[in-house]
């Protein structure tokens, strides 16, 4: 993703176009699932002024404001994905590797059973799955 389309990514979410934000953004968009040690290290090549704190504050804003969301891995430490497609993740725990898997029938299956097995008080907002197994190539 460009820088162009990062400022209008974020001013899409109603977020104000800072020099902070386009370095956490591009970040999580370079790296695969990176944890925020990863996002951090990312930033400070780029720009040793931005302190961790603004870095995590970033993080935080971004998820509540549900342009990324967290993800938990096979080892319980949190990653980041920015990517908001429908999509599930695939958990390698042996090389601490996560993998986008995208499988719309899968999506739709998932909601179906939802929609049919739930009561009328919970409103699903998002489908998230984490496959965890081995590679085997």
């Amino acid at each position: 993703m460009e820088v162009d389309e990062i400022r209008q990514r974020l001013k899409d979410y109603g977020l104000k176009v800072t020099p902070q934000r386009l370095v956490v953004y591009e970040a999580l968009n370079e790296l695969c699932h990176p944890y925020a040690e990863d996002i951090i290290n990312y930033v400070h090549e780029k720009n040793p002024n931005i302190s961790i704190a603004t870095i995590y504050n970033t993080l935080e804003h971004f998820e509540n404001k549900r342009l990324i969301f967290k993800l938990e891995t096979c080892h319980d430490k949190m990653r980041y994905d920015c990517r908001m497609d429908k999509h599930y993740h695939v958990c390698d725990p042996e090389h601490d590797k996560i993998e986008d898997f995208h499988d719309p029938e899968l999506h739709n299956l998932i909601a179906d059973y939802l929609e049919k097995k739930q009561s009328n008080s919970i409103n699903v907002r998002d489908i998230r799955l984490l496959i965890v197994g081995n590679y085997t190539n």
